[in-house]
Order: structure tokens, then C-alpha cells, then sequence
């Protein structure tokens, strides 16, 4: 049993960290044998894990979905929030970080400085999203 948490093909424009618990990151892949397609776990991230970080930044759709294995709890910082920001008090600083993250030279390098930003923002507007097992779809 597993919740899903990001779908594959969406555009949640959140990004996500795991504070307790445990989601796989799973990709459809084609079974040569059958045809079919298939659900192939490719990662497993733990607490302190940031996930989302593309489609919140970029507003590109997922490429993979995201599923709670266990009870988890799940903060998210959604990009509407952030966009609210940019036309208040600090929308100057706001705005350079973004183009650094724009011109950004790696995806390691943005995932880092994603999350050493989501430590400075996590006092901020911070939502919590609690996936227990009885939520689980079967």
C-alpha cells in the first residue's frame, strides 16, 4: 500500500521535504517481456529529503511520481507563496536569487542550494502534510 505524492506528468509547483518517513521516487518503464508498463523504484529518500525542486522552480511537469512507503509527514512551500512574496518587501533580493537559480550549473548545485534555502525559509508560511496508513490507497 503507498500514497502517491507527486504524480508523474504533473505540475504541483511545490516543493516538497520529507520530515519523517520514507516516499520512493518510481518512473514508468515499458516490460519488454509483456508490453506493459511498469512502476521501476528508482531512489529512496528519507527525512531531509527536498523533492520537487524542477517543477517548483521551472514549472516543468514531473518526470517521475513520488510515493509515501510508510507514515510520513511532509512539509511543502507551494511556488503561489513565493510569487505572493516577490511583490512585497524583499522582492529585489527574491528576484536575484532566482536568477541564480536560473542560471544555475548543475542540477546537484541547485538541489543543494534548494535546500539550504528551505532551512532559511522553513520559518516562513510552511505547510504540513501528515500521510498516515489509514489515508493509504489499496
Amino acid at each position: 500500500m503507498s500514497e502517491v505524492v507527486v504524480e508523474e506528468g504533473t505540475r504541483p509547483r511545490t516543493l516538497f521535504n520529507l520530515a519523517k518517513g520514507r516516499v520512493a521516487v518510481e518512473i514508468q518503464r515499458l516490460n519488454e517481456a509483456t508490453q506493459l508498463p511498469e512502476s521501476v523504484k528508482i531512489l529512496t529518500l528519507y527525512p531531509g529529503a527536498v523533492f520537487g525542486e524542477m517543477s517548483f522552480l521551472t514549472g516543468e511537469v514531473t518526470c517521475a511520481n513520488v510515493v509515501a512507503e510508510i507514515d510520513s509527514e511532509i512539509n511543502q512551500i507551494k511556488a503561489t507563496t513565493i510569487e505572493s512574496m516577490l511583490t512585497g518587501e524583499g522582492a529585489d533580493e527574491l528576484f536575484a536569487g532566482y536568477l541564480y537559480f536560473n542560471d544555475c550549473p548543475s542540477r546537484e548545485l541547485m538541489h543543494s542550494e534548494c535546500l539550504r534555502i528551505w532551512c532559511t525559509l522553513k520559518s516562513s508560511q510552511l505547510n504540513s502534510t501528515q500521510v498516515n496508513s489509514s489515508q493509504l490507497k489499496s
